[in-house]
């Protein structure tokens, strides 16, 4: 639902109970704690009139409880594919399924409508680099307690079931599925040292993933938003050439991304019998830098499809 059309909806909604202004005051001036036990009780005294059916009902219709036609086994082969080629140099974790409220649009950027929002100021997970960066800068703090310099980067990978609210179309699109997320947060080391580094270690862990779960060839293009990194656009394209069945191309003409990364990012396509999908996609970001409150910090991020993995190569 669109962020003018919940707010026609809202402005309504204030009419009718004649209470104008309700949603500012509620939104503003009445304290998190507050808010959270007020919409408790709404939910409380809504849920006391759900019978059996009301939720069978809604079982039926809702797209965002309804099972994923994807097979377990499948799934579960993609997973340990993709997780193969990422640990021993990634560290595997087990997020929650979701964070602070606000974080994606605070990190991301992302629309709050595109977000499953909860009244105990959570939201649910929609993008599991989001998690693990939280969880990668809450790390890099507490190195900075004993070493403020410190250059050690943190590597996290996990998989991850997410959930998107804005609709999707297409028979490989659904409002929940799985990705695997890896992130690695450090700090800057000089002549783009942490950028080549992570970017050529995040673009070959995703592509031997592809290969390990079946994929014929993998082509990784590259594209840097600023025009500042040739050398880092180099370094990861000599490294990935080095690979077998992995071409590296650059694409100067990428737009999709064009905000959310300020500089170099890459996508992850895969042929499979003859025909290429994309299943990746990642970058640097800032936010480790905002985080942390530090503009030496750096972040990568990236992604991959798992439920797009088994469709095509399980």
């Amino acid at each position: 639902m669109g962020t003018d059309r919940t707010r026609a909806i809202a402005g309504r909604v204030e009419g009718e109970l004649g209470l104008p202004g309700i949603i500012d005051a509620l939104a503003g001036r009445v304290s998190g704690a507050d808010l959270t036990s007020l919409l408790m009780d709404v939910f409380r005294s809504r849920a006391g009139r759900a019978t059996p059916a009301s939720v069978a009902a809604r079982y039926q219709s809702d797209r965002f409880v309804r099972p994923s036609p994807l097979r377990l086994d499948d799934v579960r082969r993609a997973e340990d594919a993709l997780l193969s080629a990422a640990v021993g140099l990634f560290e595997p974790v087990i997020l929650a399924p979701s964070v602070p409220s606000g974080t994606h649009r605070a990190l991301g950027s992302v629309p709050q409508n595109n977000v499953i929002s909860t009244i105990r100021n959570t939201e649910i997970a929609a993008d599991p680099t989001v998690g693990l960066t939280l969880e990668a800068a809450a790390r890099r703090s507490l190195i900075f307690e004993t070493d403020p310099r410190s250059a050690t980067p943190i590597r996290l990978v996990t998989t991850q079931r997410v959930t998107r609210a804005q609709p999707f179309e297409g028979p490989r699109s659904f409002a929940h599925f799985g990705l695997l997320g890896l992130v690695t947060e450090g700090r800057d080391q000089g002549s783009h040292r942490f950028e080549k580094g992570a970017v050529t270690e995040h673009v070959l862990v995703g592509a031997t993933g592809l290969l390990a779960a079946g994929a014929e060839r993998v082509s990784v293009a590259l594209s840097d938003f600023s025009a500042s990194m040739p050398d880092v656009i180099e370094h990861v394209a000599e490294a990935a050439d080095r690979e077998d069945r992995i071409t590296v191309t650059v694409d100067p003409h990428r737009t999709h991304g064009v905000g959310y990364y300020p500089s170099i990012c890459f996508k992850l396509s895969a042929t499979v019998d003859d025909d290429e999908h994309e299943y990746g996609d990642g970058g640097l970001v800032d936010w480790g830098a905002a985080l942390l409150d530090n503009a030496k910090e750096r972040t990568m991020t990236s992604g991959i499809s798992i439920d797009r993995v088994a469709l095509d190569l399980s």
